[in-house]
């Protein structure tokens, strides 16, 4: 039986759009510095950590669990900060299987928020949950929750908000609850006719963490509670080891690549590896539409990717094989302000090259072009195109 605690009295502010996989819905960060949290959420001790499954192994799809940095762009133009579970699949349309989502450890659960698409009446839920007061975790693309869950979000405090990002409209809602539930209670469901999503995605902050170091702190999303893009971690690496180890052996990704989970920290400042943005984004941004990473692949961090949410650029991932020198597919990383202009060719996108040039140490240049390979003498057009960090 489900044992799920429901108690009152907490106030949480939340503001997370589902990301989606194949959609045009965004993701925003969690503000949690405003949050009051119950006495049911303790100080975190020595070796605090999840013990049981948040899905059946039996129950992922041929993608297994992707692990943290993946670039989808434009939604996910930059390295994302969870985790993807996918989901297996059946019928000649691969239809997500609906399965049964729990508990990780023994968790509260402070906030549950809905989005619905109005038009093809599908709803997903995003859940916000402490496994204790400094490690703050969330699952997106939720199909369903439990009726413990139903409940508390129907009574929570909250409001609703239609709006329409350019794909239809869609009915947001963010609900504050308390909800306990000890590892292992199923607290809903993924997958199924009523989601869109291929995945169950799961992200974790660690306040206590030394905080991650990107190329413009300003640029960077955060809050006073550090439950932010300074303090992700891999949730895998928050299990007991015999649990850890049986997700370890699911991630998909290459043999002897370190860190196992992956990284979203991917900023090398004064080279052009890691993200940049179109010089009119705010600080920080609040969409990654329209910008662009230079970054390394989540599931092989030895392929480089070009991550464009810039449709002047051409929207998509675009990989090629790397070189340590010289100035045609030149690593990012070996990208500088040297007054050299790069080229880039035989990309994973046959018949277009990018041209590519720092500037100053923060600022970039780049343009697409169609060739099948690199000109001897490549230059720029009035059609390239400055980003900033």
């Amino acid at each position: 039986m489900v044992r799920l605690k429901l108690t009152v009295g907490i106030v949480v502010a939340l503001f997370l759009l589902a990301c989606r996989i194949g959609s045009n819905a965004s993701q925003l960060p969690s503000d949690s510095s405003s949050e009051s949290l119950s006495a049911s959420v303790v100080t975190c001790g020595v070796g605090a950590t999840f013990s049981a499954l948040p899905l059946l192994l039996t129950d992922l799809g041929d993608g297994k669990i992707v692990p943290l940095g993946n670039l989808n762009p434009p939604d996910h133009t930059f390295p994302t900060n969870h985790i993807y579970f996918y989901l297996k699949t059946t019928g000649s349309n691969n239809t997500t299987v609906n399965v049964p989502v729990y508990a990780p450890g023994d968790i509260t659960i402070t906030s549950i928020s809905s989005s619905t698409n109005l038009t093809a009446n599908r709803t997903d839920y995003s859940i916000t949950f402490y496994l204790c007061s400094q490690l703050q975790g969330y699952f997106y693309h939720v199909a369903s929750l439990s009726s413990a869950l139903t409940e508390a979000f129907n009574n929570g405090s909250g409001s609703c908000t239609t709006y329409n990002p350019g794909s239809g409209d869609y009915t947001r809602c963010n609900k504050s609850v308390s909800v306990t539930a000890k590892a292992g209670d199923q607290i809903g469901t993924a997958g199924g006719a009523t989601t869109s999503s291929l995945a169950l995605d799961f992200g974790l902050y660690d306040s206590r963490i030394t905080a991650l170091t990107y190329a413009n702190d300003a640029r960077t999303m955060s809050n006073n509670a550090q439950f932010d893009d300074f303090h992700v971690v891999c949730p895998i690496d928050y299990f007991n080891s015999t649990v850890k180890a049986q997700l370890e052996a699911q991630l998909n990704r290459a043999a002897g690549a370190t860190p196992l989970c992956g990284s979203v920290d991917q900023d090398q400042a004064g080279t052009a590896q890691g993200k940049w943005f179109e010089p009119s984004a705010a600080s920080p941004p609040t969409s990654e539409s329209g910008n662009l990473a230079l970054a390394h692949s989540n599931t092989d961090p030895t392929i480089p990717v070009f991550s464009i949410g810039n449709s002047t650029l051409g929207t998509g991932a675009f990989t090629f094989v790397a070189v340590d020198s010289g100035a045609v597919n030149r690593d990012f990383s070996g990208v500088t302000a040297d007054g050299q202009l790069y080229c880039y060719q035989a990309l994973s996108m046959p018949g277009i090259i990018y041209l590519l040039q720092m500037t100053d140490s923060k600022s970039l240049k780049i343009e697409r072009q169609s060739a099948a390979i690199c000109p001897a003498a490549p230059a720029f057009t009035n059609a390239a195109m400055s980003f900033v960090r």
